[in-house]
């Protein structure tokens, strides 16, 4: 609502009086719409929604508190701030606000452009059939003194997994792949990883090639895939589960 307007109703509620100035139709028109709203406090309340009204003058900053709660996206930010108030161009506020956001920017996850063709994809037929690994960090550092995570998920049924580790190194990611992975689950037919150097070493593909994956690794854009005789997949999956586990223990810091 318009800060002058939003004025105007909330003095007529408040004490009768009208603006300076204000013709009959004009008056007419603020007993008409004043109907529809109530005080509370120093806000006008819608009466049908019970949603307090923002207008000009206070919108960014109640919808910058919010924000800074969870920092969520414009859409997520819309959805949560129509719940409690009412404004005629929330939604396109709330967008403007989350692209202003230093840290939601900093946050943002990076947009990778397919600098390759797309290969064939096979779609896991069981469980474990193929597994998307990750590292998450720098964190805040544990009593145990680990301040990684590794992670991984199972493609067919989204089974997530997670280590807490002291350093990313290739003999971390080895013991990850072993003992939360094979020793579990058994070998998988893919291993599907980023293009990060613990990843990549010669240490992890001796380890891998013992496993029989040996002269199956390949290269593709931004990822690494370990295949036992198969094939590549979206990376997108283990992505999700790492940005989730990140935002659990930043929040729980």
């Amino acid at each position: 609502m318009r800060f002058p307007w939003y004025l105007a109703i909330y003095y007529y509620l408040t004490d009768g009086s009208y603006p300076n100035g204000s013709s009959k139709v004009d008056k007419q028109k603020i007993r008409r719409h004043a109907c529809k709203y109530y005080i509370h406090g120093e806000s006008l309340v819608d009466k049908v929604t019970g949603k307090k009204i923002l207008h000009d003058a206070n919108v960014r900053e109640v919808l910058i508190k919010l924000h800074e709660e969870n920092h969520f996206s414009g859409r997520g930010l819309h959805r949560l701030a129509q719940q409690h108030y009412i404004y005629d161009r929330l939604s396109t506020t709330c967008n403007e606000l989350a692209r202003e956001c230093p840290t939601c920017q900093m946050r943002a996850r990076p947009v990778y452009k397919r600098s390759n063709l797309a290969s064939p994809i096979k779609t896991p037929s069981k469980p474990f059939f193929m597994v998307g690994c990750d590292a998450v960090g720098p964190l805040e550092v544990t009593s145990q003194g680990n301040r990684y995570l590794l992670t991984g998920i199972d493609y067919l049924t989204r089974w997530p997994i997670a280590q807490a580790v002291p350093n990313i190194n290739e003999t971390t990611t080895c013991e990850f792949y072993y003992t939360q992975i094979v020793f579990l689950y058994g070998v998988p037919n893919y291993i599907l990883t980023d293009r990060g150097s613990n990843f990549c070493s010669v240490y992890t593909k001796t380890f891998l090639m013992k496993l029989g994956f040996g002269d199956n690794i390949s290269f593709d854009g931004v990822m690494t895939v370990y295949k036992c005789r198969l094939h590549l997949y979206n990376f997108g999956t283990v992505s999700n589960i790492s940005i989730s586990a990140y935002n659990l223990a930043r929040h729980s810091a």
